[in-house]
């Protein structure tokens, strides 16, 4: 009878032992024997009076009990002689093989062409690109050719493309984002157009394709060009070059204190504001103004004229170029307005 007794006392420590370790040991532990690691590819050991479950890599294990895997670190993966084992046809992951197993790295935020399309990486998974389309037409309903449209990410990326001659464009942009639109455009038969910058956005998923059209209620207008002859000639000994100017500003419903400004400048460098004073728009702001320049040196130049589309509580000096270069900084012929050449000269002897 003792000896069954002890039996019985000994199996039900040994119990006792198994659960305690499963449920993290609440109670310490003296040896390893009375620790149950919870899964597989893990260890119980008894550390400092407490159990520990310790990762374990090396060893075969089982995939959801059916596939054939190896131990990394703690987990069962897939078990691999070489990367090629361990490709899964996912154009949002890296796969290697590493210690015998696969390692699979997530490629977030990186480009990816998948079976639907061209995208970019949202975690493991290739959001494809989406579309911004629309039409770009005047105040009589015309459409605005060569229209130059920006979708732009704050902070990151800036997508832009034209309109055709029938006023129609298409951006090819990132799902899965906001984005904040923009147009601008210098034609010789139309006025400059501006829309208000940050006032629309327009939000697009993975795939999709999205609205924007533009109309004569979203812009400011300015029609600019010299007064007497295209090109100013001017010696070095000249303190200014003076530009004679002939404008027409007018805008639709952007703000309430929103400036008719705009400014001259010589190579997209600009130096003076043209201010004509708040005006009722429409029909507009009309008037010839002259502006003084200070003078580059010898040499040919473009003289341009650009919109200002700020508030007049703005400081206009400076702003209005990097407005401009930021969005298009390869399209000076979009951005302003050409209103001639400026030659300047060496002193007659």
């Amino acid at each position: 009878m003792r000896a069954v007794v002890l039996v019985r006392f000994v199996l039900g420590a040994t119990v006792l032992a198994t659960l305690v370790g499963a449920t993290g040991c609440d109670e310490g532990c003296e040896q390893d024997i009375e620790c149950t690691a919870p899964a597989v590819c893990a260890v119980a050991e008894c550390q400092v009076g407490e159990c520990v479950n310790v990762p374990v890599t090396g060893g075969q294990c089982l995939i959801d009990n059916l596939i054939d895997g190896v131990c990394l670190d703690g987990e069962c993966v897939t078990s691999c002689m070489n990367a090629d084992d361990c490709d899964d046809e996912n154009p949002c992951t890296d796969n290697a093989c590493t210690d015998g197993g696969c390692v699979t790295t997530s490629r977030n935020r990186s480009d990816c062409e998948s079976a639907e399309g061209a995208g970019v990486c949202v975690g493991n998974t290739c959001c494809v690109n989406a579309m911004i389309e629309g039409t770009a037409v005047d105040d009589m309903g015309q459409p605005i050719p060569n229209m130059f449209v920006g979708a732009a990410i704050p902070d990151s990326s800036t997508f832009a493309g034209a309109t055709d001659n029938d006023g129609n464009y298409a951006l090819e942009v990132r799902g899965d984002a906001t984005y904040t639109m923009s147009a601008q455009t210098v034609l010789t038969t139309r006025p400059a157009y501006v829309t208000a910058e940050g006032s629309e956005t327009v939000a697009v998923e993975c795939g999709e394709t999205a609205t924007y059209d533009i109309d004569a209620n979203r812009g400011y207008f300015l029609e600019a060009e010299l007064v007497g002859e295209s090109t100013i000639t001017i010696t070095t000994e000249a303190r200014f070059v003076d530009v004679p100017v002939q404008y027409t500003i007018w805008r639709r419903a952007l703000c309430d204190d929103c400036s008719p400004r705009f400014i001259v400048g010589i190579d997209g460098t600009f130096g003076a504001i043209a201010d004509p004073g708040p005006g009722a728009f429409p029909p507009g702001v009309m008037g010839t103004t002259q502006l003084s320049l200070p003078p580059p040196g010898i040499g040919s130049y473009k003289l341009y004229a650009v919109l200002y589309p700020g508030s007049r509580s703005d400081d206009a000096s400076g702003a209005p170029q990097a407005f401009y270069e930021d969005r298009w900084p390869d399209q000076i012929d979009l951005r302003y307005i050409l209103l001639g050449d400026l030659e300047v000269v060496a002193p007659a002897e």
